[in-house]
């Protein structure tokens, strides 16, 4: 993967869940998974998220570039 696939990847990764925290207070928040979209005009973000406990949510990020590199993406957020 060349530097420019690589910053595009990072590009998504950071304005999608940028979105999803302006987007988190919204959201009826819950055990089970759960997914959110975003489309952007350098590739697709889809976030699968579901709480771990009353703090902490799991989020799954799949992203993919209009070159179609895919690259999933795992982290935690507390809530």
């Amino acid at each position: 993967m060349d530097i420019n696939a690589q910053d595009s990847i990072q590009n998504l990764i950071q304005i999608s869940l940028y979105e999803f925290e302006l987007e988190l207070n919204t959201m009826n928040l819950n055990y089970e998974k759960q997914f959110k979209s975003y489309e952007y005009a350098n590739g697709n973000v889809t976030i699968g998220f579901y709480l771990l406990d009353d703090e902490l949510l799991k989020l799954e990020l799949n992203v993919e570039t209009l070159d179609e590199i895919i690259y999933r993406f795992s982290t935690e957020m507390i809530v």
